[in-house]
């Protein structure tokens, strides 16, 4: 009941392939979940995804704003979505939380069997996958670099004619670089 189709048709064959990864989620022992889990679910999408929603502090992204697509129905594959509440910034602008929020128990998601699963059943798969996307995405350098480059085509004086538009977003005048810059080093740091 919490999910909806946002791309094609509502169907019983979507909704049988959806139950079919739930059940093997909750209905099986370990041993089984590791033999079965990558017949439902796209494993390397799932752990890339966890990984991506723990670095960036993704507060609101293992459940609320998670998306799963199917190309056959078969095998489901993660995907992003509404990336407001990242990189330190609250969902609304209103506030920042520290570097150190922990994830999940100070996500919004705090209880997903589906992320502990694999969190447990998959840790050094995860702890691998990490250190490889922490030498090249997820290096300081390569993600501030695409924060400026992005900031470069927009321009300051765009971003101030924004703010002259939209005041109600409260850290509006603290979003810049150099808080990006020090969160995502922070962060980082944090994770590993």
């Amino acid at each position: 009941t919490n999910w909806s189709v946002e791309v094609g048709t509502n169907s019983t064959a979507v909704k049988d392939s959806l139950n079919a990864l739930i059940s093997c989620v909750k209905d099986t022992t370990d041993e089984e979940f590791k033999e079965q889990i990558g017949n439902y679910l796209d494993l390397q999408s799932a752990i890339d995804y966890y990984i991506h929603c723990y670095a960036d502090c993704g507060l609101d992204s293992l459940a609320k704003n998670m998306l799963i697509g199917t190309y056959d129905l078969k095998k489901w594959y993660m995907g992003r979505y509404d990336m407001d509440a990242v990189w330190g910034l609250w969902w609304d602008g209103s506030k920042f939380v520290t570097a150190t929020y922990r994830c999940p128990e100070d996500y919004q998601e705090q209880f997903s069997l589906l992320w502990e699963r694999i969190e447990a059943l998959y840790y050094e798969e995860i702890k691998a996958r990490y250190a490889v996307l922490r030498s090249g995405a997820l290096s300081l350098p390569n993600i501030v670099s695409r924060f400026e480059r992005f900031m470069d085509v927009i321009g300051l004086d765009l971003y101030a004619e924004d703010l002259t538009i939209y005041t109600g977003i409260p850290s509006g005048s603290t979003i810049n670089i150099k808080q990006i810059r020090d969160f995502v080093r922070d962060r980082l740091v944090y994770v590993d």
